[in-house]
């Protein structure tokens, strides 16, 4: 008995210092600063990392052939996603649509409308563990030029009949509607079971493959980050293994 004392008193004890050192990286992060949008305590996400000032609309219409497809006819898409979601905000085609977000932002409404666009690249999302009910933090990157190299985390979305839905980050978008409501919103492109199976199955095999398309869903609706590896080396690769041991908590969201 006094060994098993010894050894959860240990564990405690690293658990302790573990948890120190994530709220201290969490609070000296300067990529969680966000002086426009100060994020309140009770919230699950953050956006953080701005880069660059707003820059209207019409500074990025000259490079507009290089905005990825699935980046048209957004303004359709943001506001049939409001009308659907929040009828109360539902927008008129008159109306303005002042945004700020990650990448670039294509907005087409009969004639140019200007808005506002900010970079953010960084999503902070706080969850409660399933495997002790401690709080914890994941970081996710929104990035096209981390370090060098192209980085889009994945994350677990809320789903319909509480299923477990995968997603790559593609934007991080904050949108200011005519009301004064501020909207946190994701664009992400979501994933669908895959027909490859590897030669050796193993239990608990979860491959998923990425959809081209994307859609918004709101921020509340990320509930953590998720790893997701890619069955081979090529770099057009949408086929993806779903990690399930990263920590407790992510394998008891995948295997109850």
């Amino acid at each position: 008995m006094s060994v098993l004392d010894e050894k959860h008193e240990a564990i405690a004890r690293i658990r302790m210092l573990v948890d120190g050192q994530q709220e201290n990286a969490v609070a000296n992060c300067d990529d969680m600063k966000d002086s426009s949008q100060p994020a309140s305590e009770s919230q699950a996400w953050h956006f953080g990392s701005p880069d660059g000032k707003k820059l209207v609309l019409r500074a990025f219409l000259r490079d507009q052939c290089a905005y990825p497809l699935h980046f048209s006819n957004f303004d359709e898409h943001l506001r049939m996603f409001i009308a659907a979601n929040i009828p109360t905000e539902a927008l008129r085609y008159e109306d303005n649509i002042y945004v700020s977000g990650r990448r670039f932002l294509i907005c087409w409404l009969m004639l140019i409308l200007i808005c506002q666009i900010q970079e953010f690249k960084c999503l902070t999302l706080r969850y409660q563990s399933l495997d002790d009910w401690r709080m914890g933090t994941d970081i996710m990157r929104c990035n096209s030029d981390f370090h060098g190299r192209n980085r889009h985390d994945c994350i677990i979305v809320d789903g319909s009949n509480r299923s477990t839905d995968f997603a790559r980050l593609a934007a991080l978008l904050r949108c200011w509607l005519p009301s004064g409501t501020i909207l946190d919103l994701v664009l992400i492109q979501r994933t669908s079971p895959s027909r490859w199976r590897p030669s050796t199955m193993w239990d608990g095999c979860r491959v998923v493959e990425q959809q081209q398309r994307t859609s918004l869903i709101l921020a509340e609706s990320a509930i953590r980050g998720a790893l997701l590896c890619p069955i081979s080396n090529d770099d057009d690769e949408k086929a993806f293994y779903v990690v399930d041991t990263v920590d407790g908590d992510m394998y008891l969201r995948l295997n109850i």
